[in-house]
């Protein structure tokens, strides 16, 4: 099954094909400009009156398509652009008296101030928590996205003040975050906040549960032609973020021991403990015991290249900060076997993923899709490619992995590789596990994308040789048309 990945959208629900030009969607409940934009209904969330100079939030939308010139003369009357609202619209900040002055400029046909009705996911409170805690509370386990250039401890403290339970509070200039929990009576004064962008439910993310490498490279027993042309992940990094890895197993540890570190064989950097799931994940992807045993048993996908392993299961958790630590350690292709699924909304997660690969081209994020029957969240991202789970040694064949399509409309999972009866590394010191589900999944194709990326940078394409004049470094991007226009038809999957 091949499906078509979709460009990055920014703040907003995604449009459908043909775009309403006079309706401003957003993700709390579109804006029709045709009828009339009136206030909120509940006056404690409407916006304050503001003084001329007082800066604040705003949407401005234009009659006509967006160009540079028509934004540039925004900038000029002194505003910030925070980022596109479909359709025809931005997101600003500037004063009282600037956004009176947008009001004249020819092409603009609305300038509206920012409410706090409009940070309020429509489904807060509604999910089902997994964690009883959590279930028994009765308090709102919550996620707070700030404005850019907000000051997230000022506004932790607020909610301080609320009654709120600040339990992370993630500084990032660009896109600040706060986790917390809040009694349900102060939700509305939580959304009045300056700097409060969007609030919705908190994740709740959790795990998901040899012959994959002959299978992702040809699917032809015992062939290993990547293998064989010298495409091994020399000289490439996987950002590995799980529940934890083994460092200690033959896959991974450093027989010199030196360690974690430039020098160490297998691991740049590593944050969290240990754990069978990302062990084994780990181990299908990079893992490589025969510079210990000098045995070649259950070794990875990409065994000769390295890895940077962060955990996702610690409070004050940034995928964004996470990405980009693990691409300073030249990391660009990242597998995550994990997720939420306690909803399919386009969350927090998806938006760290798809600025990820706004911000850094060359990254490509992988995650293992739920387990469940229908596509849930952070796979359902615009950037992300979503890995579903094929029988084991039936691999033309779904064995595991929801399906979509996400809300908007586009078609999930795009890609399949082996997840049932996979042999990998296990905590032991050199003991292999079997395990199934689409965790096993994903890492088989993460470190197919390895080899890839591997393909481009030594040259080996189009000659099939290494050639230095042709080498190149292929865009994340590149990679996951590279792996998705690679794959075979599952003949076992009608469509």
């Amino acid at each position: 099954m091949r499906h078509a990945a979709l460009i990055l959208a920014l703040l907003a629900l995604a449009l459908p094909a043909a775009a309403d030009t006079q309706r401003i969607e957003l993700a709390a409940g579109a804006l029709d400009l045709a009828a009339g934009v009136t206030p909120p209904a509940d006056p404690g969330l409407r916006a304050l009156p503001l003084d001329p100079d007082e800066a604040t939030h705003w949407i401005v939308h234009w009659r006509t398509a967006l160009t540079p010139a028509l934004k540039d003369e925004l900038r000029a009357l002194g505003a910030e652009l925070l980022g596109y609202l479909p359709a025809q619209a931005q997101l600003v900040r500037m004063t009282g008296a600037q956004a009176e002055a947008a009001r004249k400029l020819a092409a603009v046909d609305f300038v509206g101030q920012w409410q706090p009705a409009y940070a309020l996911s429509p489904t807060i409170g509604q999910r089902v928590w997994r964690d009883p805690a959590r279930a028994a509370d009765g308090r709102l386990f919550l996620s707070v996205e700030l404005f850019r250039g907000s000051d997230a401890e000022e506004v932790a403290a607020a909610a301080g003040k609320l009654g709120a339970e600040v339990l992370a509070v993630i500084a990032d200039a660009a896109a600040p975050r706060l986790e917390l929990v809040l009694p349900p009576a102060q939700l509305h004064a939580l959304a009045r906040q300056a700097g409060v962008q969007w609030i919705e439910d908190a994740p709740e993310n959790a795990d998901r549960n040899n012959n994959v490498v002959w299978i992702v490279q040809t699917a032809v027993s015992g062939n290993e032609a990547l293998w064989d042309r010298g495409l091994h992940g020399e000289n490439q990094v996987l950002s590995h973020i799980d529940s934890g890895m083994a460092e200690s197993s033959c896959y991974f540890n450093d027989p010199d021991g030196d360690p974690v570190g430039p020098s160490h064989r297998k691991v740049l950097y590593q944050t969290g403990g240990t754990s069978t799931h990302g062990t084994h994940t780990a181990g299908t992807a990079v893992g490589n015991q025969t510079p210990v045993t000098g045995s070649t048993n259950a070794n990875g996908v990409a065994y000769e290249a390295k890895m940077a392993i962060s955990v996702y299961n610690v409070g004050g958790f940034s995928m964004y900060t996470t990405l980009v630590t693990h691409h300073g350690y030249s990391a660009r292709v990242s597998t995550n076997s994990w997720g939420d699924d306690g909803t399919t909304a386009y969350t927090a997660l998806c938006r760290d993923i798809d600025r990820y690969s706004h911000d850094y081209e060359e990254g490509m994020v992988a995650f293992a899709v739920t387990n469940l029957s229908t596509l849930k969240t952070p796979e359902n991202a615009k950037n992300v490619l979503a890995v579903g789970a094929t029988s084991n040694p039936n691999f033309e064949s779904h064995a595991s992995g929801g399906t979509g399509p996400t809300a908007d409309g586009r078609r999930k999972p795009e890609i399949y590789a082996p997840g049932c009866n996979n042999v990998s590394a296990s905590t032991s010191s050199c003991g292999t596990t079997s395990l199934c589900g689409t965790s096993m999944a994903c890492p088989g194709i993460a470190g197919s994308a390895l080899l890839a990326r591997q393909y481009y940078t030594e040259g080996l394409y189009p000659s099939g040789s290494s050639t230095p004049a042709d080498a190149f470094t292929p865009s994340g991007a590149l990679l996951r048309a590279t792996l998705i226009n690679a794959a075979d038809d599952m003949s076992g999957v009608a469509g």
